[in-house]
């Protein structure tokens, strides 16, 4: 790129002017990244990337912003076929945004996208076979000049005859038009980058409905990752306020995609992820290249939905025009480098919190995510869950399952002592922490093998009292566990942190369907008063204190 100024001629190092100096201090990329592309356009300058030390890897800049990365070339020479496929870093994401949707909406007939990136959304969208029709909504024609260059991975974006490119701005595309979409998925840049904050507001979800057909889904892609629990939460606030039902699931290590459905005469409530939409070839590509071959894969990605989490929401303010908190505030929390991870510590407590509360019925995990791919990956907890449970099984030695090993050597360890049975316990506990949040332990055998030991007399009755309250909460046996818990209430009777047993009152009296008056009471009585505000924990804790509030 050349300026002139005067009489002088200065080359503009593309180097310089994607670095973003605005978010890591850098003023110049590294020599290994080669430039492939660099236009100013309409509304941004945009950028193309290659880095020379890993084939076929490049990535697109916005503004000096990387705002998705590609890799072209799946098995560089030497890769090993244990490390799988090779993937850029947000790849998955992008491909995991399109899966879901599809799986949502598997019979979609017309869908729109908002926001091309690389293309791999897009991409991956029309690997349905029964879209007709798919609408790409860029404001910057120079991205979709950029992403040419990806191909071979999004080409259907750019060749088939369903995909159509339309450059301009989303709100007013929509404003124009007289169509209606089977789903709209919505997938911006980062909250803090001028403009985009609009994206999030009740308005425009208010607005977007006029455009959903009946049945249809809104698709929202939002990033936990600069930006803090207190901010994500006024867009979450925004569409609790405008839809009937969504679901979250967790797209990335701090990317979360919101599914969610209005209020139009269909039926609200949104169902399971269709378990035949990976079958379809074109879509079963893309999921093997994930590692992800069934739908209960897609569905141990499902972190919360609207009934657990609108009585907190509801009490939130939400991002709007009127009072745009989200444009307010996104760029202090980009400088800060906040994480939002409320959503996370929900998802990771061991106590059937969405089960009970949202009233949801996980789909049985199946499937291991081959080789190495799974670090890293989303999948990652889940997936050490059933490494752990081979693991027990005698099934493979996975170095993943260190945790059942030690609970192994704890069992055989067992003899009169307390220390030797606080030992087990730890170990149990540890185990029961990492499957709990994505097995059914009702049926499970290493559970089985922990009821068992609950039969031996020697066991101290703090320990008892303890498992016999996680038990009764993975039986759903209402009674059972307020019995427990009103034992654990008790200093030292039980081996758990106060707050533990707080949550699981909040579940035992909604599994005996209690009236509301002892509802509040818990609320008040115990679980109020060891709520925090310090961190996404503390808050995640909150979450479940307004349900029980409510």
């Amino acid at each position: 790129m050349l300026a002139a100024i005067g009489l002088f001629v200065v080359e503009l190092d593309p180097r310089i002017l994607a670095a973003g100096v605005f978010r890591r201090g850098n003023t110049r990329l590294d020599e290994r990244f080669v430039p492939q592309f660099h236009e100013d356009g309409r509304t941004a300058s945009i950028t193309v990337m290659r880095d020379e030390t890993r084939p076929g890897y490049q990535t697109l800049y916005t503004n000096g912003k990387p705002d998705a990365s590609v890799r072209t070339e799946r098995w560089p020479e030497g890769r090993p076929k244990s490390a799988g496929p090779a993937l850029a870093g947000d790849e998955p994401t992008q491909f995991l945004v399109a899966m879901i949707t599809s799986a949502t909406r598997p019979n979609a007939k017309r869908g729109a996208l908002i926001g091309l990136g690389s293309g791999l959304t897009s991409h991956a969208l029309l690997a349905a076979p029964e879209l007709e029709s798919l609408d790409t909504i860029e404001i910057e024609p120079q991205i979709a000049e950029a992403a040419k260059l990806f191909t071979p991975v999004n080409d259907r974006v750019f060749k088939d005859p369903r995909s159509h490119l339309i450059f301009d701005d989303a709100k007013a595309y929509f404003a124009g038009i007289d169509a209606r979409y089977d789903y709209i998925v919505s997938v911006p840049s980062n909250p803090w980058v001028s403009g985009v904050s609009s994206l999030f507001t009740v308005e425009f979800y208010r607005e977007i409905k006029r455009y959903m057909a009946p049945g249809a889904v809104l698709a929202q892609w939002i990033q936990g990752y600069e930006i803090s629990d207190r901010l994500l939460m006024t867009v979450f606030a925004a569409l609790d306020r405008e839809f009937a039902d969504y679901r979250v699931y967790r797209v990335g290590s701090r990317d979360y995609l919101i599914i969610a459905r209005p209020d139009d005469g269909e039926p609200a409530n949104l169902g399971p992820l269709s378990p035949t939409r990976l079958d379809a070839p074109t879509m079963k590509a893309a999921g093997e290249l994930l590692g992800v071959v069934d739908v209960g894969q897609l569905e141990a990605m499902l972190i919360a939905n609207r009934a657990l989490l609108h009585p907190f929401l509801a009490r939130h303010p939400p991002n709007s025009d009127a009072r745009p908190h989200l444009d307010d505030g996104a760029e202090r929390d980009r400088f800060f480098r906040a994480s939002a991870e409320m959503l996370l510590s929900l998802r990771f407590t061991p106590l059937p919190l969405l089960e009970v509360l949202g009233k949801v019925e996980r789909a049985e995990l199946r499937g291991r995510v081959p080789g190495k791919r799974v670090e890293r990956h989303v999948m990652a907890e889940p997936d050490k869950a059933m490494a752990l449970m081979e693991v027990f099984r005698g099934e493979s030695e996975d170095p993943r399952g260190g945790e059942m090993n030690v609970w192994q050597l704890r069992d055989k360890d067992l003899d009169a002592s307390a220390a030797s049975w606080d030992a087990w316990f730890y170990a149990s506990y540890e185990v029961y922490n990492r499957l709990a949040p994505w097995l059914r332990l009702d049926q499970n055998a290493w559970w089985s093998a922990v009821r068992e030991r609950m039969e031996d007399p020697r066991m101290p009755p703090a320990v008892l009292d303890s498992l016999e309250l996680l038990d009764a909460l993975v039986d759903r046996d209402g009674v059972r566990a307020w019995a427990a818990v009103e034992r654990c209430r008790i200093e030292d009777a039980c081996r758990f942190d106060p707050r533990l047993i707080a949550l699981a009152g909040v579940l035992a009296l909604e599994m005996q369907d209690a009236p509301a008056e002892r509802r509040h009471a818990w609320a008040r009585e115990y679980v109020e008063v060891h709520a925090r505000d310090e961190d996404s924990d503390d808050r995640a804790y909150r979450v479940i204190l307004r349900w029980a509030q409510g």
